[in-house]
């Protein structure tokens, strides 16, 4: 009987009823990126309203650069066969930002210019106060000194609390590289 008084005549609940900014309100609010995709569930009027979401909470961001254009991460629905949100190819997020960005674990990592100012670009877009760890693996076996210049860069970049590790992948296994 209850249920029945939440939904208006036609079987339409009301909450569904609510503006797109409302309603992109409360997925905000939500614990994560992952339960407001949850809500699609609920019916055909929730089905994508979430991923046209102005904010994404993701807590945890995990990179391997050698298969993943840095592009594609920045500006992910720019390729729209790719596009997590399914929305149209020429939509750009260029603006994103990582708020509630807690980790980033970061795979492949050559130690390039174009690595470099891709990882400098993600760190800028991150809170600092809410990043609590950077986590870097490098494919090189040797650490050339040009690296450990772009490392120490990296590490400006972030706060005094957020752990930075670099590791070097070598002899199947991750080995510590300090700077």
């Amino acid at each position: 009987m209850e249920a029945d008084s939440r939904r208006l005549p036609g079987g339409k609940d009301l909450i569904s009823d609510l503006p797109d900014d409302i309603l992109h309100h409360i997925l905000v609010r939500l614990s994560s990126t992952a339960a407001a995709a949850r809500t699609s569930v609920l019916s055909r009027r929730w089905r994508y309203i979430w991923a046209s979401v102005p904010e994404l909470h993701i807590r945890k961001l995990k990179l391997q650069l050698d298969s993943t254009p840095p592009s594609e991460i920045m500006n992910p629905c720019r390729a729209s066969s790719k596009c997590p949100c399914h929305l149209q190819g020429n939509h750009t997020v260029d603006n994103i930002t990582f708020d509630s960005l807690e980790e980033i674990e970061i795979w492949s990592f050559n130690g390039s210019v174009k690595h470099e100012e891709f990882v400098l670009l993600l760190l800028s877009r991150c809170n600092t106060e809410i990043l609590k760890r950077v986590d870097i693996t490098a494919c090189f076996y040797h650490v050339p000194s040009s690296n450990t210049r772009v490392c120490r860069r990296i590490r400006r970049k972030c706060s005094k609390n957020t752990k930075v590790e670099f590791h070097v992948y070598a002899q199947g296994g991750r080995i510590p590289f300090y700077v």
